[in-house]
């Protein structure tokens, strides 16, 4: 990882944190299970927004990536409700 980062763009954090959010081969970038959804809303309610306990049950999910796809997924269902609402 200490040779990857040659940017003179990035200081070393952000070269730190893109290959722990994107290029490390061990990061699983494939969509989503409904079990990983499932493991991810159970632990949630368990831990709150401690991400990386959470990332401990999930395997190949970066701490980064649980958090914006728990955001995204609650975004969604809010806007669903509110859809639903001014149907009403």
């Amino acid at each position: 990882m200490a040779n990857m980062c040659k940017s003179k763009h990035r200081n070393g954090k952000q070269c730190r944190e893109r290959w722990h959010n994107h290029l490390d081969p061990k990061v699983n970038k494939e969509n989503w299970t409904e079990e990983e959804e499932s493991i991810l809303f159970t632990k949630h309610l368990e831990y709150g927004n401690k991400w990386s306990e959470i990332s401990k049950f999930l395997p190949g999910r970066t701490d980064n990536s649980i958090k914006n796809h728990f955001y995204s997924k609650l975004r969604k269902f809010i806007r669903k409700i509110l859809k639903q609402i001014n149907k009403e």
